[in-house]
């Protein structure tokens, strides 16, 4: 009986394999699950295969970077004897990696020790790179909205009973930040990467419309990129030096809430390339959201929780914000709506709890 006792509570040794992408795109959510699962019955050990020292990511989870050769983007690839040296030389009851193209630095691992697997998927170039991976059969793979459920399911018709969909989990503010200081000159974001397709020049044509006919807002720019160039350019010719900042991209998940709850409105000038966190946590913050409708974020619901634009009709960008600066109720209320949807939807603890269960279905814990 004792015997049995301590395998109920015995923790369910976790190695979470992430890298500096996972830590750019999702750092609070990597963040959410090492702190979080101290309330589970689960241990958790964070490889990660990264520049950056990122010790106050993890939070209490014990830390190992992969070993890399003379150059600091030259890995070296590790035996699966080398990696159990490494993570402690007892094998993990879970391999968790938080993007497809982790698993391709575990697999190895994986059928040597005959640990089970965890695969995170957070956008569509995720699940079109785990499309041409080999799983194990008894892999479980997470995906964070619906849409990349039936998208990978159809895709792949035999992965479907092993395709959990557990949503990002994200602390929400008591509050909308959101014209919380409505004398103030209304602050809009954006942190799309500066390509040239961004769609920023979009944002700043929208923003040279509403500044004519008389309404006032300063855009702070929380991104850098290849087009930024041109964007300032842009800037110059629409007049608008005054009113643009470009502040530079905000690698530190803290600072870029704090910005964000000084500002009142986030704008998605395009869909994105790669998942970031940000659009949620834009939503957690309170912020008025404007967005092309279309994209693959089942959280952006139009008039709900955010006010979508035809990405074929970009007048409507001016259109939406002008409406919202000059209704700051409907502004707040917009905002209000999606702080509601996460604290319904996006609740870190409840994230936290499905990918633990998640980890119990996979070691048959709790039958």
């Amino acid at each position: 009986m004792a015997d049995e006792a301590e395998q109920i509570v015995s923790p369910i040794n976790t190695l979470l394999v992430i890298d500096d992408d996972v830590l750019d795109r999702l750092g609070s959510t990597a963040r959410q699950l090492c702190v979080g699962m101290i309330d589970e019955v689960v241990r958790v050990i964070v490889l990660a295969r990264s520049t950056q020292h990122i010790e106050e990511s993890v939070g209490p989870s014990q830390l190992l970077y992969m070993p890399r050769r003379c150059w600091p983007w030259h890995w070296q690839r590790l035996s699966s004897d080398q990696a159990l040296a490494l993570i402690g030389d007892e094998k993990p009851d879970v391999i968790h990696c938080m993007s497809a193209d982790l698993f391709r630095l575990v697999q190895n691992w994986v059928m040597e020790w005959g640990s089970p697997l965890v695969v995170q998927l957070t956008d569509l170039p995720d699940v079109r790179r785990c499309l041409r991976l080999r799983l194990p059969p008894e892999a479980i793979v997470i995906v964070s909205t619906p849409t990349l459920q039936r998208f990978l399911a159809r895709k792949r018709p035999k992965l479907a009973d092993r395709i959990r969909v557990i949503p990002l989990g994200i602390p929400a503010n008591p509050e909308p930040a959101c014209f919380a200081h409505p004398d103030r000159v209304p602050a809009v974001l954006v942190t799309a990467p500066l390509t040239h397709d961004c769609g920023l020049h979009l944002v700043l044509k929208a923003m040279e419309a509403v500044v004519a006919a008389g309404q006032d807002m300063h855009l702070f720019v929380l991104s850098s990129g290849p087009g930024e160039y041109v964007f300032r350019r842009v800037v110059r010719q629409l007049r608008l030096r005054s009113r643009v900042t470009f502040a530079g991209e905000l690698h530190d998940w803290t600072a870029m809430q704090a910005a964000m709850r000084d500002a009142d409105f986030y704008i998605l000038p395009g869909e994105r390339r790669r998942f970031t966190i940000s659009t949620l946590m834009a939503m957690a913050t309170g912020l008025a959201i404007l967005a092309p409708a279309g994209t693959i974020g089942d959280y952006l619901i139009d008039g709900v929780t955010a006010s979508l634009f035809d990405p074929q009709k970009p007048r409507q960008i001016s259109e939406r914000l002008s409406a919202l600066l000059a209704d700051k109720a409907a502004a707040r209320q917009l905002a209000q709506g999606a702080l509601d949807y996460i604290r319904a939807h996006h609740q870190a603890s409840a994230m936290v709890a499905s990918v633990a269960a998640v980890y119990g279905e996979l070691c048959n814990r709790g039958e």
